[in-house]
C-alpha cells in the first residue's frame, strides 16, 4: 500500500514493513521468546526520508528500539543490531577516553550509552 503520491513511502502490507526508498524505517520482527519486537530506523539518508520518518512518529514512539546507524536499502535486525552495537561502544569508548574529567553533561550521557548498551545486547540475545 503508497502512503504518498510519489510511491517513495510504502508499506508491504504481508510483513507490516514500512519503506522509503526501499530501505525498512518501520518493522516488525519475532523473537525466539515469541515476543514481537517493534523497529523504528531513525537512521539519516535524505531530507525526503527524514520527512517520511517524521511523517510516522507514531510509531516510532511506540517501537521497542530505535537504530540510528542501518544501511541503506534492505537490513536485516542481526545488521542492525551490530552496528548499532558497534556504534555506541565507539561513543562509549571516546566518552570513557577523555583525558579531563567529564562534564555533568557527559556524565549523564555516558550513563544513557552504558545502559543502551546493556538494553541493546540483552534483546540481541533474544534474536
Amino acid at each position: 500500500m503508497k502512503l504518498n503520491s510519489t510511491g517513495t513511502l510504502y508499506e508491504h502490507t504481508s510483513t507490516g514493513t514500512i519503506y522509503s526508498y526501499n530501505t525498512p524505517i518501520y518493522k516488525e520482527s519475532t523473537l525466539s521468546s515469541g515476543r514481537i519486537l517493534k523497529v523504528f530506523n531513525d537512521t539519516y539518508y535524505s531530507t525526503t526520508t527524514r520527512k517520511h520518518q517524521s511523517n510516522l512518529w507514531g510509531y516510532r514512539t511506540q517501537s521497542d528500539i530505535i537504530f540510528h546507524y542501518c544501511p541503506y536499502g534492505e537490513w536485516s535486525l542481526d545488521t542492525a543490531f551490530k552496528n548499532e552495537i558497534t556504534m555506541t561502544e565507539c561513543e562509549l569508548e571516546k566518552l570513557q577516553n577523555k583525558t579531563r574529567k567529564l562534564g555533568k553533561r557527559q556524565a549523564e550521557q555516558l550513563e544513557q550509552l552504558q545502559n543502551k548498551l546493556q538494553e541493546l545486547q540483552q534483546l540481541y540475545a533474544e534474536v
